[in-house]
């Protein structure tokens, strides 16, 4: 903490400085305060988990987050029905503005990385957008990353374990080989890697 003060001030002199400490200090305390408030109306809030102020969640009841996850502000918990609950799995990293919509049931494995702008879809309309929601289950597997502003459209009902989707990639089709990277729209399997 010591560390990220004295950076702050190396960075940014002393005028700016007094402005940004308070500023800073008002931000954690805000954050404490969503995080507080999610764990209170939540299903399940693990430990360690924060929820920044200005992250959303509309039906609290149907979300279940582990411990150490972290939730940036601007994305927002969708659901269309009160059957499809979402599941976030122990150490899931989700950055700002991400879209998820979990109306046919979501599940991110642990250590998964949302990066900024990620969409997930769950449900589909068919040709008819006022009919009711058709739930399709998606379940991301543990270890994943997904790209700035990468979208999972509802027809890709899976997503192995250890898969890289590029920035901006657009899912269709499940994903089933491990360790692999995809991108593309529609993302198509670039190649394969070694961790």
């Amino acid at each position: 903490m010591i560390d990220r003060i004295t950076k702050l001030y190396q960075d940014s002199g002393l005028l700016l400085f007094c402005v940004r400490i308070p500023l800073r200090f008002l931000k954690v305390f805000f954050d404490i305060l969503n995080t507080l408030f999610y764990k209170a109306v939540c299903k399940k809030v693990g430990k360690n988990v924060r929820i920044e102020f200005g992250a959303r969640i509309e039906s609290p009841k149907l979300v279940s987050i582990g411990d150490g996850v972290f939730i940036g502000k601007g994305t927002l918990f969708v659901s269309e029905n009160n059957t499809g609950e979402c599941i976030i799995e122990d150490k899931v990293h989700i950055c700002r503005n991400c879209h998820l919509d979990h109306t046919g049931g979501l599940t991110i494995g642990n250590n998964t990385l949302l990066s900024e702008g990620v969409v997930i879809y769950s449900h589909s309309h068919g040709y008819d957008p006022k009919s009711k929601p058709v739930s399709i289950k998606k379940e991301i597997a543990a270890n994943c990353w997904l790209g700035t502003r990468a979208i999972l459209l509802e027809t890709a009902e899976s997503i192995a374990a250890k898969t890289i989707i590029a920035s901006a990639a657009v899912v269709s089709k499940s994903i089933t080989e491990k360790q692999c990277i995809f991108g593309g729209v529609p993302a198509k399997r670039i190649k394969q890697y070694n961790d």
